[in-house]
């Protein structure tokens, strides 16, 4: 029975000595080290003129946990989180975001950063640039009805809003007939840069709808702005034209390239009347009475004359040679054309003389309204006309 007290008192002695050995060896061992996490930035893609897609990774903790990981940027070098910051998430491993809202065309450095108790550490800089793109343009309004300068001209304005992050080279106002035009077609050059531009834009149809869009070109391309839709109106007999002269005429369609007959406001010559028909070597070249023929005519009695003299002193050169406000389209009137300009004589402001039509030697007078083959040397006054 002692043998085995002492035993059991052996072995507590031994429990109690190793209980000791291990307190001691707890109290000796180093408290852990913690160091600040390591972190690299992987790759840039997807790189657009208003953001990118970015990648890095937390290879080590530092001893502690990741509490914040993520994404530091800046147009200049060396970007802090105190920068523009992007949070992806904690712990170790691979992470990514979209950086976004970054400005055309500028370069970006950008750092990956990693934080734990120890503190913040950032990985190494990349530097990269966002693209430009196309520039942002609107059509602002186009003057019609009542604010047309002339009935065959609207007046235009346009804004170019944002460049794109390059230079807008070029600038305009296209427009044409069908929907969508582009600078293939008819255009303004409105210059080049940003802002406000615009200006007449002259000699459309009437009465015909357009469609107008500005545009605006940079090194990533041509911007088109939205479309506006307008109908050109038609002309009323008396009115002015486009030429600033008076419409005469109207033939009620659009056929052959024109539809109305617009005459000049002065007689080109005095009252004496300084122009005759034609040379008076014959034969004469054919003519023709009816309306829409005085091109014709003029153009014939021309070839005529200039084959047979070397005067251009007579009524088909003085017609031909008329310009007004940029328009030299003008020709003498056929005999049915001059009927047709008497009727609005007073609004016209056309005098009581006789008038060569190219018809002929046919001259009209504007005292009676009557008409009469005449003698080719009879010199009379002269009014130019033209299609439209």
């Amino acid at each position: 029975m002692k043998t085995i007290i002492k035993k059991q008192k052996i072995l507590l002695i031994l429990l109690f000595a190793t209980f000791l050995f291990s307190c001691k060896k707890d109290k000796n061992e180093p408290e852990p080290v913690i160091t600040s996490p390591s972190v690299s930035l992987g790759l840039i893609s997807n790189i657009t003129s208003t953001g990118a897609y970015i990648t890095a990774e937390v290879t080590n903790d530092g001893g502690a946990a990741i509490s914040e990981r993520g994404f530091c940027y800046n147009t200049v070098a060396n970007p802090t989180i105190e920068n523009n910051r992007v949070a992806a998430g904690s712990g170790k491993g691979t992470f990514t975001s979209n950086l976004t809202g970054l400005q055309k065309n500028t370069i970006y450095y950008l750092r990956a950063y990693a934080k734990n108790d120890k503190g913040i550490a950032y990985s190494t800089e990349i530097s990269f640039t966002t693209e430009t793109s196309l520039a942002k343009v609107v059509m602002n309004e186009i003057l019609t009805g009542a604010d047309f300068l002339k009935p065959h001209s609207v007046t235009a304005y346009a804004t170019v809003q944002e460049n794109g992050g390059s230079v807008v080279t070029e600038r305009g106002i296209c427009y044409g007939t069908s929907p969508n035009p582009t600078v293939a077609n008819d255009k303004y050059d409105g210059g080049s840069g940003n802002g406000l531009f615009g200006n007449i834009i002259g000699k459309l149809t009437y009465g015909t709808t357009y469609y107008f869009r500005a545009y605006a070109v940079n090194s990533q391309g041509t911007a088109y702005s939205n479309q506006v839709q307008i109908t050109t109106p038609y002309y009323a007999i008396g009115e002015e034209g486009p030429a600033g002269g008076r419409i005469f005429y109207d033939k009620g369609t659009f056929s052959d390239g024109w539809r109305y007959l617009e005459c000049n406001n002065e007689d080109l010559n005095g009252p004496e009347g300084i122009a005759q028909y034609g040379s008076l070597l014959g034969p004469f070249p054919t003519t023709y009475s009816q309306i829409g023929y005085g091109q014709l005519n003029t153009t014939n009695l021309i070839n005529y004359t200039i084959i047979r003299t070397n005067s251009t002193d007579y009524a088909c050169f003085k017609a031909a040679d008329y310009e007004l406000n940029g328009y030299t389209d003008w020709y003498l009137p056929t005999i049915n054309e001059l009927k047709e300009l008497y009727k609005i004589k007073n609004a016209a402001q056309i005098g009581n003389f006789f008038f060569w039509s190219s018809t002929n030697r046919m001259a009209f007078s504007f005292i009676d309204g009557t008409q009469k083959e005449r003698d080719a040397s009879n010199k009379y006054s002269v009014r130019a006309v033209r299609q439209l």
